[in-house]
């Protein structure tokens, strides 16, 4: 029985995606880039940019800096230099309550 319980509670675990920064672990819910409009790729606020570059960055550095300047985003605590953070998503799994029936 305890089993069976175990494995209910596994499968419904709920993953939920995270930004951080590789350099510093900052975190965020969502990425805060993305609030503001990108002057490069024409993407709208709320929409990715349209290309990856390599090195793990996914928004133009314009788009970062002004995200910067309208306080959405901070400048990287750690050593960079563009002080850029170097964001990527991670998967974390949430904590679930299960309702005995």
């Amino acid at each position: 029985m305890k089993t069976r319980e175990k494995r209910a509670g596994q499968r419904s675990a709920v993953l939920l995606h995270i930004v951080a920064c590789k350099a510093c672990s900052a975190e965020w819910q969502s990425d805060p880039a993305i609030r503001v409009a990108c002057s490069e790729c024409k993407a709208e606020a709320g929409q990715p940019c349209r290309w990856q570059r390599p090195h793990g960055y996914g928004f133009h550095m314009r788009r970062d800096l002004l995200a910067m300047r309208e306080g959405h985003l901070s400048a990287c605590d750690a050593l960079t230099w563009d002080g850029r953070h170097s964001r990527h998503a991670i998967a974390v799994t949430a904590p679930v309550q299960l309702a005995l029936i």
